[in-house]
């Protein structure tokens, strides 16, 4: 279900709903025709429902993030790079990207997504963005 869930966050403007309503019930009538009924019985079971999916998604997302600070964490040296957006109620974010050395090579990967409390002057994106490395505890 892990691999749908991936598929439903990759597809750009679908709704989490797409696995319930599209996803699994097409799943399950290719079981159902190509291979046996107890192999739809089993797809039958995966949840696919919009809380079900969002769940899964965040978890994927806790997964990258912890293996994104751990390979930062391990690396020598890296370099980050900050972009400033505003949300659709006028809210600033900071989006953290990161380059560091990754065995042999350098690796590019977005790193954190930040709110930005107040005014977006450089001491606050500092406290942001180190309290954020502090939690993570990169040095």
């Amino acid at each position: 279900s892990y691999l749908m869930v991936l598929q439903i966050a990759k597809s750009k403007k679908k709704p989490y709903t797409v696995g319930k309503k599209l996803i699994k019930p097409c799943l399950l009538q290719a079981c159902t025709e190509v291979l046996v009924n107890q192999a739809a019985q089993r797809m039958k079971a995966i949840s696919m429902s919009a809380r079900s999916v969002k769940r899964r998604i965040e978890e994927l997302a806790e997964g990258v993030e912890v293996q994104v600070v751990e390979m930062v964490k391990n690396a020598t040296f890296y370099a980050i790079q900050l972009d400033e957006s505003t949300d659709i109620r006028n809210n600033t974010i900071i989006f953290c990207f990161v380059r560091f050395n990754f065995e042999a090579y350098l690796k590019e990967e977005f790193l954190c997504s930040l709110d930005l409390p107040g005014r977006t002057t450089g001491s606050e994106i500092f406290d942001v963005l180190n309290d954020d490395f502090l939690k993570h505890e990169i040095d």
